[in-house]
């Protein structure tokens, strides 16, 4: 089976080539743009947060979450927010990972013995949920009540939470 794209009657698909952080934040809350497609690394310090419908395409390359003083998932999809997310180019060189001191595999492109194809969703360590008490929920991505979350593709590796390290619904 081939995902395919299906649009309204007059509708098109918009694709917007990301290379940056503000240019990736700016393309995810553009209501015009219906895929986000990475053309290159890039590294967040917040969450990525989806409201609409709106696919992301990791093409090959890493979206990082790298914060040391605030937690965070990659990705957050709030309530009506619908986010696809695939991998269109996996045939691009692979990414290299390693453990680390307590066991999570993290990216080191130099040193790293674990290969990994494709796009990569990494580094997210949770968003801030009230359960009983504060605890960190989706490291990589965290799908609100009412939100949708639909993976064709891509990988999502070392990403850490008390629930759902990689994905908590």
């Amino acid at each position: 089976l081939v995902p395919l794209a299906v649009f309204a009657e007059g509708e098109t698909e918009n694709v917007q080539e990301v290379r940056t952080k503000d240019e990736l934040v700016a393309a995810m809350a553009n209501g015009t743009v219906t895929t986000v497609k990475l053309a290159g690394d890039i590294s967040i310090s917040s969450s990525l947060t989806v409201t609409r419908t709106v696919t992301l395409d990791l093409n090959g390359f890493v979206l990082k979450y790298q914060n040391d003083s605030q937690r965070g998932s990659v990705i957050v999809v709030e309530n009506g927010g619908q986010l696809t997310i695939e991998d269109s180019n996996t045939s691009k060189p692979s990414h290299k990972f390693k453990q680390n001191d307590d066991g999570l595999w993290v990216l080191d492109e130099e040193n790293g013995t674990e290969t990994v194809t494709g796009g990569v969703i990494t580094g997210g360590t949770g968003y801030p949920f009230q359960l009983y008490s504060t605890v960190n929920c989706g490291g990589g991505v965290y799908i609100a009540p009412g939100g949708q979350l639909t993976m064709t593709g891509g990988n999502i590796i070392g990403c850490s939470a008390e629930y759902g390290g990689g994905v908590c619904i």
